[in-house]
């Protein structure tokens, strides 16, 4: 996974080769080169000083699944000089604790 970076700002993410094409239809690109290297010979590259970065999945935290679910955030962020994507911990809504239980119930009665 990409993301496009100026400076320690997130520009775009999750950015893929669908995204440098669609930034630069009249441009051909050789498909043996990385994204990181054919992005940073574009003209956007150039006058925007924008660059691409790899993106890295920060482990699972721990949580309780009866009671919290685990949420990717929507952008990575730059941690010791790496782009991480992590995530965070909430509460289940009383909806979702609701359908755990009506599906335990569920359970229970076909045993």
């Amino acid at each position: 996974m990409f993301a496009k970076i100026l400076n320690t700002a997130v520009i775009k993410y999750p950015y893929d080769f669908s995204r440098l094409y669609e930034e630069n239809p009249y441009t051909r690109f050789d498909l043996s080169v990385d994204l990181p290297t054919l992005y940073s010979r574009t003209e956007d590259a150039d006058n925007t000083g924008a660059s691409i970065v790899e993106v890295v999945f920060a482990p699972e935290p721990s949580y309780d699944p009866a009671t919290q679910k685990v949420v990717i955030n929507d952008n990575p962020t730059l941690i010791d000089g790496a782009w991480v994507l992590g995530s965070s911990v909430v509460a289940l809504t009383q909806t979702e604790l609701d359908a755990i239980a009506m599906a335990n119930e569920v359970a229970q009665l076909g045993k």
